[in-house]
């Protein structure tokens, strides 16, 4: 047979298919065979794979008891390790017990005793392994106190398992505290100072304001040092009369001694803000009568703070003094208003107050109305995110 008597044709049926005939009367049995050459479109294939990739794959049965092997193999090697850790922990405790020192051990334990027993503590497995631990100390402590009714020696063990307990807890509280890093008090005064001073270079001028506004405020500088002065005499009479009242509480009927509010330039007074950190709303305006009242122009007896310090500061004349930074319709949290640095609180060594303190003084707990005749108490009840209160005066 040769390459002449194949003969090859593609035709075409009615139905548009592309149809090969193979021609070849040389071989037996066989005659003219027609191919069909299906098409199949991008999507059906998409579908296809898309079916085959989803189809679960069934194991067969000693696949699965492989996986099952393997699961309980590794869940023993886990159990063995944090058996194999407890036993660690408890011969450590052990070998504490078995000092001839521990009749000395009164209050607490020696660093050098609890050391190996806290460290053992730590490689315990997850919150079961160090619970273990634990439950292992009581459970000994309880067996000597038991002990302590027929031999009274017992009583010392039992007293050094309660220490190894507490020292653990300690061991944790040491853990969990992040030391701060120390700051010198000096390099922080410098820095607030060289921002206080950088402040003015980086003010933006707005295009409405005269050319020559730098030598205005030169001028009107100059023009208040006696306001200055008269600032710094009234904050040290403040400290002066508060420590007099707090040394000679008045009689009941009788008033604190007082100091007097002076009349000192809004601009000063707006300068001693922000040198105290605190922020400005506008310095154009001189701040009312019952602002004064509230802030530390008036020395009315201090009440103890919650703050946990033992310093005495006026919570009302804080949240007064909080709600100045803000203007008239606008909202402070309960937060917001513990953060801000006042004549009371968070000055120098004065502790910001407890914001407990503020939410009840906001929110009474007896159920009365707020006393407070500059703010409007509100919460999430009122539409605000948080409790805190509306500047109304």
């Amino acid at each position: 047979m040769s390459d002449t008597e194949l003969d090859f044709d593609i035709d075409t049926d009615e139905s548009g298919v592309e149809v090969e005939q193979v021609n070849d009367g040389d071989i037996p049995g066989t005659g003219d065979v027609e191919v069909e050459l299906t098409e199949i479109d991008d999507a059906s294939l998409a579908e296809a794979v898309a079916a085959a990739s989803t189809e679960p794959v069934e194991l067969t049965d000693e696949q699965k008891a492989e996986a099952e092997a393997k699961a309980k193999a590794d869940a023993e090697a886990a159990e063995l390790v944090a058996t194999e850790k407890l036993d660690a922990f408890k011969a450590a405790t052990e070998a504490v017990l078995a000092n001839d020192e521990r009749t000395d051990w009164v209050a607490e334990l020696p660093v050098a005793v609890t050391e190996p027993v806290t460290s053992a503590y730590s490689e315990l497995v997850g919150s079961k392994g160090k619970a273990a631990g634990k439950q292992y100390l009581v459970d000994r402590m309880q067996a000597k106190m038991i002990e302590g009714a027929t031999n009274p020696a017992s009583f010392t063990d039992a007293r050094v398992y309660m220490l190894l307990n507490s020292a653990l807890k300690d061991a944790k509280s040491k853990r969990e505290t992040v030391a701060k890093p120390k700051v010198d008090p000096t390099t922080a005064f410098v820095e607030r100072a060289a921002a206080l001073m950088l402040a003015v270079n980086l003010l933006t001028v707005p295009s409405d304001v005269e050319e020559d506004w730098a030598d205005k405020t030169e001028k009107l500088v100059n023009t208040l040092s006696t306001d200055v002065a008269a600032y710094h005499a009234w904050q040290a009479e403040l400290v002066r009369v508060a420590k007099h009242n707090e040394a000679n509480p008045p009689a009941e009927g009788e008033k604190p001694v007082e100091v007097e509010t002076p009349d000192i330039s809004a601009v000063v007074l707006a300068a001693a803000k922000i040198a105290a950190g605190r922020a400005v709303g506008s310095a154009g305006r001189k701040p009312s009568q019952s602002s004064k009242e509230g802030s530390a122009g008036s020395t009315s007896v201090p009440r103890v703070s919650t703050a946990g310090s033992g310093h005495r500061g006026d919570i009302a004349k804080h949240i007064r003094e909080a709600m100045n930074t803000v203007g008239i319709g606008e909202f402070m949290s309960v937060a917001d208003i513990a953060k801000v640095e006042t004549s009371e609180y968070g000055t120098g060594e004065a502790p910001p107050p407890s914001q407990g303190a503020i939410s009840a003084r906001l929110f009474p707990r007896d159920g009365k109305a707020c006393t407070l005749d500059f703010v409007r108490p509100e919460g999430p009840d009122q539409g605000q995110p948080k409790k805190g209160a509306v500047r109304t005066a």
